[in-house]
């Protein structure tokens, strides 16, 4: 039986507690240039190539969520999408 886990179990109450942080774009801001996520203010050419490798992921990525939880078998709510880390 697949029981679900519930994530939150993991943080400390103090850490759940917390408000997360909001970026302008995601609060309405109507800005063009978004220097509080370190993106340039131009649009890259969208080749791959190593120039446009630095643009940061959109946060949570429909695409991505959707068709990862038709491959896992799970509903798109219980995918979590990370941008990894060093």
């Amino acid at each position: 039986m697949n029981t679900p886990f519930d994530i939150t179990l993991l943080a400390r109450k103090n850490v759940r507690q917390l408000t997360p942080y909001q970026s302008a774009r995601r609060l309405g801001g109507n800005g063009s240039v978004w220097l509080n996520a370190n993106e340039y203010p131009t649009a890259p050419d969208f080749t791959f190539n190593e120039k446009n490798l630095n643009r940061y992921p959109e946060c949570q990525p429909v695409n991505v969520i959707n068709r990862y939880a038709a491959y896992a078998g799970v509903q798109p709510e219980q995918v979590l999408v990370s941008r990894g880390c060093r």
